[in-house]
């Protein structure tokens, strides 16, 4: 179930992929005016998935919903949770194996997952945000957000060639890597 007008909106009337296209430019200016020497190329990838990946849990029907019909909020419409699982598998997939920084090669993807899930919200507790049990490479997910994770899912299957076609607009990886997402 797409937004109005055959389209993912973001917010109200705005299509998901402006709102992320707009907030990727002016977070790359932003990055750029530190003028960072050391590891700035990682920085910016790292920053380039997670600006891509954050509202990526907007796709499901759920948030579209909410969106068009002002329904109230249910745990259904959360988008930052799903955003954080894809976009730290998208993030496990492309990362620098071989990297001297251990944040580029093996915390990228812990590091991804954090800033997405918190992007709207306190980030002072790290090991609160991460799931009960943190298995090499993989999440278990708390049993109360499996269920959700799982609706959502199977939502964004339901609709996976209108969600990958949107995001090959701006994420071509990501869309890449979907089928393998949801089917895992």
């Amino acid at each position: 179930m797409e937004g109005d007008g055959g389209m993912f909106n973001s917010h109200p009337n705005r299509e998901l992929i402006v709102h992320v296209t707009d907030v990727y430019f002016r977070a790359i200016r932003m990055f750029e005016s530190l003028n960072l020497s050391e590891y700035a190329e990682e920085w910016r990838e790292l920053l380039s998935l997670i600006i891509r990946g954050h509202d990526f849990g907007k796709y499901t029907s759920y948030f579209q919903r909410y969106l068009n019909n002002r329904e109230s909020w249910d745990r259904e419409k959360n988008h930052a949770f799903l955003g954080a699982l894809f976009s730290s598998y998208v993030a496990e997939q492309c990362r620098k194996k071989q990297h001297p920084e251990p944040l580029f090669s093996e915390y990228a993807p812990l590091f991804v997952y954090y800033c997405i899930l918190k992007h709207h919200g306190d980030f002072s507790d790290f090991l609160q945000a991460i799931p009960i049990q943190w298995k090499y490479r993989c999440f278990e997910v708390q049993i109360k957000d499996r269920e959700i994770v799982q609706k959502q899912l199977a939502d964004i299957k339901r609709q996976l060639l209108a969600v990958q076609d949107d995001l090959n607009r701006y994420a071509p990886e990501f869309a890449s890597l979907l089928a393998s997402f949801v089917n895992n």
